[in-house]
């Protein structure tokens, strides 16, 4: 549908670009007006003119070549880009590619777009290793080989289905005391072994790696909560972390 709208608004636009630019506005000194490319649709003839002939007016068979020429012109035009775009997301520094996920966000209570950071693992068979710790995607987590395919309406290659999870799990973390630092919070976890990605000053997500104990993690996230310093949700928790 998205790749319709396209051809279509850039055939009109080619359409009306190209007749204004080699329409003729002669008829008011003697002359023909005349409209249509590369085929004249449409002629107007005022005054004298030694050398006129009588075929003047509105010619629907040459309105319609113009258009479909404008047609297969945009057509040709936007499968060239496609191309180009599935290639370049397909290859980005050789070994990287971006993936898109769709899905209900319950932290933002929304549906959500985001675009995660992956590497080739088997391109033929669609198989990405996540390379990024999920802000607000559920049910995955970094390191995890995902299923996706060049999605033609959102223009990019898309996520399908998790096909290996790594072990390793994401928990996402608001911050409710806006007194404290949220650095020195993500310092806390990172002591315990969890690296994090901060989205603004209020908000990160935290990578559990699959060999930290989590345990420690767990009782650290209770107790900040307890304190009314933070929120969390656990939308992809591991097995092997599960309590």
């Amino acid at each position: 549908m998205k790749t319709a709208k396209s051809t279509i608004i850039l055939t009109l636009i080619i359409f009306i670009v190209m007749t204004l630019l080699t329409m003729k506005h002669e008829a008011i000194s003697d002359g023909i007006d005349t409209y249509g490319f590369p085929y004249i649709f449409y002629e107007h003839f005022e005054g004298k003119c030694d050398n006129c002939y009588d075929d003047f007016g509105f010619k629907p068979r040459f309105l319609f070549t113009d258009f479909s020429l404008a047609l297969l012109l945009s057509y040709c035009v936007i499968w060239i880009k496609n191309k180009f775009s599935k290639s370049e997301m397909l290859t980005q520094d050789n070994n990287y590619v971006k993936v898109l996920f769709r899905f209900h966000s319950n932290v933002l209570d929304e549906e959500t777009v985001e675009t995660m950071w992956a590497t080739i693992v088997d391109k033929e068979k669609g198989f990405y290793k996540l390379d990024s710790i999920p802000f607000y995607a559920p049910y995955v987590a970094s390191d995890d080989i995902v299923f996706a395919e060049f999605d033609d309406q959102e223009q990019m290659l898309t996520y399908r289905k998790t096909v290996g999870y790594s072990g390793n799990s994401t928990v996402q973390i608001v911050l409710i005391d806006k007194s404290k630092d949220i650095n020195q919070i993500r310092d806390l976890f990172k002591e315990l072994g969890c690296v994090s990605e901060k989205v603004n000053e209020g908000y990160f997500a935290m990578e559990i790696p699959s060999t930290v104990d989590y345990k420690n993690i767990k009782k650290k996230l209770v107790e900040l909560e307890t304190q009314e310093t933070i929120g969390y949700a656990e939308p992809c928790l591991a097995d092997g972390h599960k309590l």
